[in-house]
């Protein structure tokens, strides 16, 4: 026999119920609540894990070109899913779906990769659009239909073997999940890559037209939800995207942890970044999360660029590396060796640039303290 406790909740049940069926739909809240995570901003990757997200690409393309045999092809598989994730907002199912046949390679390196649009209501307009791949991005599809069509890559089991990634849709949103949960520190899906890059057009001024397009929406309606999200961010954006140059070195370096002289001094001795670059000793500018004997680039020279950098709090510091550093380039213009395509020559201008940005985020960053 039922305690009559329970009969007042089963009683209290029902009512509920008969109540909730009289209730007329409310199809706007749905809606709203549907693109509630775009319009809290939830699903947008901050600014320093899209610059990690950059570096980590640059990187690959770097250690492809240095040492082909250094990238392993799961490595490789992932970072072109994740370029077609992040730079181009594609769903999982699409990127699975991508053929060999669908990437042209050109001789002059440039790549494009035909995509099929899915999720339309009317099976006719399920057409393929194409992609044009970033320029310094293209050596890694290129390697990687290289390793596909001689047979170094296999395919998952059950896929067929004409899919560029060999994976079905689940194990490529698994992948990505992965790669940038290892890179960030948070696992970031292939929805939110989709949010994140439909936000950085809306920021830069893309039409509506233009971001229906590129989402590959038969309705503005949807686009409208990012134009109405943030302009504020557009700045930002871009800054982490490298999008303007003029921002570009300050959103690597700037928005970075910044430590201080006890948290530098409490860093493994890996950690603390030291070097002679052209021979001027440099030391206590900020440590490092890697640690120097882990990493392949110049000390100093490439750690103003890199999102792992930690720079020390105290603008001081770094104007006497900018002070330090200039009369080297004086010294390369004496020497008639002022070149644009020196490799040499570039890391310097774009560490002394760095630095100064540095200098003048720092300074304008104790302004705002004193002030507040």
């Amino acid at each position: 026999m039922s305690a009559p406790g329970h009969k007042l909740e089963i009683g209290l049940l029902n009512e509920i119920r008969g109540l909730s069926a009289k209730l007329p739909p409310l199809p706007r809240v749905v809606k709203y609540f549907k693109y509630r995570v775009v319009r809290a901003g939830d699903c947008f990757l901050p600014l320093d894990q899209q610059v990690m997200i950059v570096n980590h690409i640059d990187d690959m393309c770097a250690t492809l070109a240095a040492n082909p045999d250094a990238v392993d092809g799961t490595a490789l598989r992932d970072v072109c899913m994740l370029v077609m994730s992040y730079q181009y907002a594609f769903r999982p199912g699409q990127i699975a779906r991508i053929e060999l046949t669908d990437v042209r390679l050109f001789s002059t390196g440039a790549v494009h990769v035909a995509v099929l649009l899915i999720k339309q209501k009317d099976n006719s307009q399920r057409i393929r659009v194409t992609r044009r791949i970033k320029r310094e991005w293209g050596p890694l599809f290129n390697e990687l239909v290289k390793r596909r069509e001689n047979g170094t890559m296999q395919p998952d089991e059950g896929v067929p073997p004409r899919l560029l990634f060999g994976l079905k849709p689940l194990a490529v949103s698994r992948a990505i999940m992965e790669l940038t949960g290892d890179l960030t520190g948070e696992a970031w899906s292939p929805t939110d890559l989709r949010h994140t890059a439909a936000q950085r057009l809306a920021d830069s001024g893309i039409s509506h037209v233009g971001l229906t397009e590129f989402l590959g929406h038969n309705s503005d309606r949807i686009a409208n939800v990012y134009f109405d999200a943030s302009p504020a961010q557009a700045q930002r954006i871009n800054e982490a995207l490298a999008i303007s140059p003029i921002y570009s070195n300050l959103a690597k370096i700037a928005k970075t942890k910044t430590i201080d002289k006890a948290m530098l001094l409490g860093l493994p001795s890996d950690q603390q970044i030291g070097a002679v670059p052209h021979g001027i000793p440099i030391a206590g500018i900020g440590g490092c999360n890697l640690g120097q004997s882990l990493c392949i680039k110049n000390p100093v020279l490439a750690c103003y660029t890199c999102s792992r950098f930690m720079p020390l709090g105290e603008p001081e510091i770094h104007q006497e590396v900018l002070e330090s550093l200039r009369p080297v380039v004086t010294e390369f213009a004496a020497a008639s060796r002022y070149n644009q395509q020196s490799h040499a020559y570039a890391q310097l201008k774009t560490t002394l640039d760095a630095v100064r940005r540095v200098v003048e985020e720092l300074k304008s960053e104790s302004m705002d303290e004193e002030q507040s």
